[in-house]
């Protein structure tokens, strides 16, 4: 099997795979973690932005003791995602400084999810 065919099965492979927390926790850069949120759809349905599933992962990573220095949050990044992103909005009640403060607590563990 080449290499480029075993990326495309892997790819596959992701786009329908249901991940545990601690799937979701042994990634272990930011740059993989949006590479599944990018691939995966079980991912991008259980989180509506690529930013809150960066935010829960580094929360994870911190939790566990396993994060690495993490990286500010780029704020313009944030309101292009906000702008484009009417589900985003509603889950926040359009309220974007709720957002940030979401992110930002979720990146030091301090959110609970109901269910996990």
């Amino acid at each position: 099997m080449s290499t480029l065919s075993t990326i495309v099965g892997s790819n596959q492979q992701l786009q329908n795979h249901s991940w545990s927390q601690q799937e979701i926790r042994t990634v272990p850069t930011e740059e993989l973690a949006r590479s599944a949120y990018q691939y995966s759809r079980t991912l991008q349905a259980q989180f509506p932005s690529e930013n809150l599933f960066i935010a829960h992962w580094a929360g994870l990573r911190q939790r566990y003791h396993l994060a690495a220095p993490m990286m500010e949050l780029d704020e313009a990044q944030l309101k292009i995602e906000w702008s484009i992103s009417p589900a985003l909005q509603r889950e926040f009640n359009g309220r974007f400084g709720a957002y940030v403060a979401f992110l930002k607590a979720d990146r030091a563990g301090q959110v609970r999810r109901a269910g996990r």
